[in-house]
């Protein structure tokens, strides 16, 4: 899973951070906080480089924009899921489970 990969402008710079750490091409799912450019007009970027789209895990509002910056990826909406990610990530991330702590998001693992 992917953590808001960035903004158009910084888009070469994430990427090559990003290849350093893992293959691209593992990643299924992103999160988005929320519809900040700064945070989310990096994913078609993403989608067309890797060719490919993702599992978007966000909150409904999100979605309203993030079709305008050209993402074709699914959206999967937390809230409207009890708040809860089931089977749809993996539960061994600490930094996973610290994140979606702080957001008040609950996270049950299977």
């Amino acid at each position: 899973m992917l953590l808001e990969p960035g903004s158009v402008p910084h888009f070469n710079i994430f990427y090559k951070k990003l290849e350093s750490v893992v293959e691209p091409e593992r990643i299924n799912y992103i999160f988005v906080s929320h519809q900040e450019p700064d945070l989310c007009t990096g994913i078609p970027l993403l989608e067309k480089k890797l060719n490919k789209t993702f599992t978007i895990l966000t909150h409904t509002r999100t979605t309203f924009l993030l079709p305008f910056y050209g993402i074709k990826s699914d959206y999967y909406a937390v809230d409207m899921n009890h708040e809860q990610l089931v089977s749809v990530i993996s539960c061994k991330v600490a930094l996973t489970n610290f994140f979606y702590k702080k957001m008040g998001w609950r996270i049950r693992c299977k």
